[in-house]
């Protein structure tokens, strides 16, 4: 697996040398979307890609990595895991590439991470318990194979809004979460709250 995202690298790396002249914040999105996905895979050999995306004109529009996790876990790990990803790939985007961003701060259903978890047995992900896990207008929805493996079908097992498993992931696993996070919880509300009114809200507040 590893072989096709090097490949997918490469594509990308040649798409980038093309519209170089014309869009060269494509070629920094490009760096900043495969330095995240080498951190990642660096701080934990379970991580794979399968894929990514993106949309660069004027403007960045939109960029989404797709993970393989090999290992079987819970709805409340892989909870953590995805909202983990996704907090660390917007603040990235944010902090590097904010002045080519056309929405600033990056927005949730525009800039994403998918998280598909494998059994690194080589066995189907057992029904039950979650095999995908990806942002749906505004919601997070958690995927389990169909009872019946020979069907290739996916059941919703469950689904949450964004915004509570954030908070919950705020509250029992800070550690995890990019710097903002470690704010106390109410200027953390009054930031949140902020950029739900004003798209042009800064992400990263300034430290006193």
């Amino acid at each position: 697996m590893r072989y096709i995202y090097y490949f997918l690298l490469l594509m990308l790396s040649s798409c980038t040398q093309y519209y170089d002249r014309e869009y060269p914040h494509q070629l920094y999105a490009d760096n900043v979307l495969n330095n995240f996905v080498l951190e990642q895979q660096g701080a934990d050999t379970n991580i794979e890609v399968y894929s990514t995306g993106g949309g660069i004109h004027e403007h960045i529009e939109r960029m989404s990595v797709g993970f393989i996790y090999n290992k079987v876990m819970s709805i409340e790990e892989l909870r953590v895991l995805f909202v983990k990803y996704n907090e660390w790939f917007r603040y990235r985007v944010n902090t590097q590439l904010k002045e080519y961003l056309k929405s600033y701060p990056a927005p949730i259903h525009e800039f994403q991470i998918e998280v598909a978890v494998m059994n690194p047995m080589g066995k189907t992900v057992p029904h039950g318990l979650p095999c995908f896990a990806a942002i749906v207008q505004g919601f997070i929805n958690y995927c389990t194979h169909d009872l019946d493996p020979e069907l290739k079908k996916y059941d919703t097992l469950y689904v949450e809004p964004y915004e509570d498993a954030l908070e919950i992931v705020r509250n029992e696993h800070p550690e995890v979460l990019p710097p903002e996070y470690l704010l106390p919880a109410e200027e953390f509300r009054a930031i949140a709250s902020s950029k739900n009114r004003d798209p042009k809200v800064l992400m990263i507040p300034t430290k006193r």
